[in-house]
């Protein structure tokens, strides 16, 4: 029986490093939303399957994430930090 691989969606996907990490654990990264359009093409080059779309979480209705990507496993995320960062 082959064994079942995890579908990932990553909020805040930025160029996708958190979905590498879970794409190397044998995890599907079924797409990734973010606001900066530089960081999604970015991803969409290094996840090619992956369902894409640049666009402000707050604006993504629930039930079109559900439309779009199916049922997920894995909802990940690594929301902005930079007004909290002093670096």
């Amino acid at each position: 029986m082959a064994k079942k691989k995890y579908k990932v969606l990553d909020l805040f996907c930025g160029c996708g490093g958190i979905s590498e990490g879970y794409a190397l654990a044998g995890f599907d990264i079924a797409g990734g939303i973010d606001f900066n359009e530089y960081a999604t093409i970015t991803f969409q080059h290094n996840f090619k399957k992956a369902k894409v779309h640049n666009i402000d979480i707050t604006t993504f209705p629930d039930s079109q994430i559900e439309e779009e990507y199916g049922d997920v496993d894995v909802i990940v995320g690594g929301p902005p930090c930079q007004g909290f960062s002093s670096a």
